[in-house]
């Protein structure tokens, strides 16, 4: 692109976030062992997602088309305890909180009260 500078990427963030919340949670983490630290993520991926941009010459419109119909939708959930991730489970359709109960109970993660862990999940809403 000649000429023009590029526009910075955009980064999204949740409207909701507290940050003096989030500083007070970081502050938590960081006096936690490393070795007692577990995360657990879930994600999922829609193949009806598409790219909002496209490039033709100045001055004309870009045309696209998009599938207007549903389609399947890949899901994956895991942890990561030390760098290592463990327990990962790929599925069709959104995570809800009766198959997070059923990986959860699956999994090896150890809560046992002798060995003390700190377990940190993402943006669950159930």
């Amino acid at each position: 692109m000649i000429g023009r500078e590029r526009a910075p990427r955009q980064t999204y963030g949740y409207q909701e976030r507290n940050e003096p919340e989030r500083e007070a949670f970081r502050e938590k983490l960081f006096t936690v062992d490393k070795k007692r630290r577990v995360y657990v993520d879930e994600a999922g991926f829609d193949n009806r997602d598409d790219y909002p941009y496209g490039y033709n010459p100045r001055g004309e419109r870009c045309y696209a088309l998009k599938c207007g119909k549903k389609r399947k939708r890949s899901s994956w959930i895991s942890a990561l305890k030390e760098g290592k991730i463990f327990a990962p489970l790929t599925f069709e359709g959104c995570c809800n909180r009766d198959l997070f109960e059923a990986w959860l109970s699956q999994t090896k993660l150890d809560f046992s009260i002798g060995t003390r862990r700190y377990y940190y999940f993402q943006q669950f809403s159930f």
